[in-house]
């Protein structure tokens, strides 16, 4: 069973990564997408 995010659901950031990582599988973690992005997971997720 595929765990989901309980307290990023609904956002959409985090809806439209989840939607990426279906062709992407690199995109289904925070870390996974910065290094894609080429950028540290601090500088990515700073809200």
């Amino acid at each position: 069973m595929a765990r989901g995010a309980t307290k990023a659901s609904g956002n959409v950031w985090y809806e439209a990564r989840m939607e990426a990582a279906k062709t992407d599988q690199r995109l289904l973690s925070r870390e996974g997408a910065a290094e894609r992005a080429n950028m540290s997971v601090d500088a990515m997720f700073i809200a």
